[in-house]
């Protein structure tokens, strides 16, 4: 019975280091078919971000930011989704700084509702945790996260390459605490500090800037601004420039009230380029 259980131990281990290494070629070579599409599209801006970019300036934001900078046209975009939230920005804007020392200049192109986006969405495991919960990035994740994290701890088992490839669905966290932020969720607030903070400390001049906005949310992203609590408002000069670069457009401008109809971006994406590019 001792030898059986022996062979049986020998062969979990065996098993396991088997997966692990297969699972991380599976990664390395980001095989669509064996992730979730989301967290492999994702894994191609972390590669990027790894990576010399040619260029000064650098792009992040979400999926609407996409639509105007594409990472598949600019070879200087990490633009994704919202579900990345702050802290997955902060991990790209910190890879892409590391390894191109020659970037001064980075716009952060995101919808108030982006900035809103909360840890307990569904969205977030398969684009945040999956993507960048992992050893390379554990001095990247604060307390925070950590406590929302442990609200389901086997989404922790995400740190292992093996559990990065699993068919499991995306993960409800618990919201616990109250969120006394207007414009941001917590998890973001405190990334967007920390991705000031980075800008500043490597001289490199931050731009936060708004995707277009429908008309009718127009009352409730004033509200957003006429709300902010004493934390936010150590950061009014560049929330007040956040505000003024809103463009507000007619609803029929918008698939889903965020996206872009390929009809506008047709007719507004290089507008719309232009005015970012000469943001001040």
């Amino acid at each position: 019975m001792k030898r059986f259980l022996i062979n049986i131990t020998y062969f979990l281990i065996i098993c396991a280091l088997v997966l692990t290494i297969v699972s991380e070629g599976v990664l390395l070579k980001r095989n669509y078919l064996s992730m979730n599409l989301s967290f492999s599209h994702i894994l191609d801006r972390v590669y990027r971000s790894e990576s010399k970019m040619p260029s000064d300036t650098l792009y992040l934001g979400d999926s609407v930011a996409e639509q105007f900078f594409s990472f598949y046209e600019n070879k200087n975009s990490l633009t994704i989704n919202g579900a990345v939230l702050l802290s997955g920005q902060y991990i790209l804007l910190k890879n892409s700084l590391r390894k191109n020392p020659q970037i001064t200049n980075v716009y952060l192109i995101l919808n108030p509702t982006s900035l809103k986006q909360s840890f307990s969405n569904p969205r977030t495991y398969n684009n945040f945790v999956k993507p960048f919960f992992n050893f390379k990035n554990i001095n990247n994740i604060n307390p925070l996260i950590f406590k929302k994290l442990k609200s389901k701890p086997y989404s922790m088992l995400s740190f292992l390459s093996l559990f990065k490839v699993l068919p499991i669905s995306d993960i409800m966290f618990n919201e616990d605490g109250k969120e006394n932020l207007s414009l941001f969720s917590d998890v973001n607030f405190e990334y967007f500090q920390m991705i000031f903070h980075l800008c500043k400390n490597n001289n490199v001049s931050l731009s936060l800037i708004s995707t277009p906005v429908s008309c009718k949310n127009q009352n409730l992203i004033d509200g957003f601004f006429n709300d902010l609590n004493e934390d936010e408002q150590q950061f009014m000069e560049i929330l007040n420039k956040y505000k003024k670069s809103i463009i507000y457009l007619e609803d029929f401008c918008f698939i889903d009230d965020l996206h872009l109809t390929s009809e506008t971006l047709s007719r507004k994406k290089y507008l719309y380029k232009s005015l970012i590019l000469n943001f001040e």
